[in-house]
């Protein structure tokens, strides 16, 4: 069960890395178009889907140890 843990903790890291590039950076670059209406939708959807990814990630976790 830790390494299974310790796989998914790196694979939620990867996955946070990933979102914190393909996200930030255009949000930052909309920012210096001084465009931040664009930016600030970007940032409420990527925020909603973030948490959309946790709620499914810790369901599957919990259902994971529930057929444990």
């Amino acid at each position: 069960v830790p390494t299974f843990l310790s796989h998914f903790f790196s694979l939620y890291m990867y996955i946070f890395v990933y979102f914190g590039v393909f996200v930030f950076v255009p949000v930052s670059f909309y920012m210096s178009l001084s465009s931040i209406c664009i930016s600030f939708y970007v940032f409420i959807i990527s925020f909603c889907l973030l948490r959309l990814y946790d709620s499914l990630l810790s369901l599957y976790i919990l259902l994971s140890f529930l057929s444990l």
